[in-house]
């Protein structure tokens, strides 16, 4: 089934395929503030794809795998060495799940 591709809300054009197979690492902020190192988690690698409108340069990560690459702090922190030593974007998603 073919799916349709991203469309930039600003310009009304569809996004091009800017690169296949980036990292986006999920970060849980353990505090609403901006992220720092010391209040975030190592969650979850995924693998993805990265999309950008050619008039804008907006960009957007979607087609992520249907499994993570990595659940634990390690497994996470090796994805991205792996990640940047064959010159892939690695991208952070922070996300805050507390209470309040």
């Amino acid at each position: 089934m073919a799916r349709h591709r991203p469309v930039c809300i600003q310009c009304c054009i569809e996004m091009k395929p800017e690169k296949n197979d980036v990292l986006v690492v999920d970060h849980r902020m353990l505090t609403s503030e901006e992220p720092e190192p010391e209040k975030q988690l190592l969650c979850e690698a995924w693998s993805a794809d990265l999309w950008q409108c050619p008039k804008c340069g907006n960009s957007i990560v979607q087609g992520f795998g249907q499994k993570s690459l990595a659940y634990t702090e390690e497994g996470i922190k090796q994805e991205i060495e792996i990640y940047k030593s064959m010159g892939s974007p690695v991208i952070s998603n922070y996300e805050y799940r507390g209470g309040g």
